[in-house]
């Protein structure tokens, strides 16, 4: 979605496969287009742990709403993530955590 909250990239699937499958390919054909693509709207078939990785590799913001049990679980796991990474030394060298924004 645009600045002008203009749906910049479109893709089509039966109701048999998840839509959020698509978001990868969404990103890079918004982007083909020239479109700036800083954040993504979506529901909670676009939460997952792929597009999770995805989004913070291409510095993109994921905001979708999700169920609550769903919201704590994945804040307690980056809550323990970030405490195991406080308790390595600072030579040892750590793998990226997805995270994403929730907004109920």
């Amino acid at each position: 979605m645009s600045e002008d909250r203009i749906v910049t990239g479109l893709e089509g699937t039966d109701g048999a496969q998840p839509d959020g499958l698509q978001l990868p390919a969404l990103i890079e054909n918004s982007k083909k287009n020239g479109v700036e693509v800083k954040e993504v709207v979506g529901d909670m078939a676009y939460v997952s742990n792929d597009n999770l990785t995805e989004c913070e590799k291409q510095e993109v913001t994921l905001y979708a709403k999700t169920n609550t049990a769903a919201a704590a679980a994945a804040r307690s796991s980056t809550a323990n993530l970030s405490a195991k990474r406080r308790s390595r030394t600072a030579s040892s060298t750590s793998a990226s955590t997805p995270s994403a924004t929730v907004r109920r």
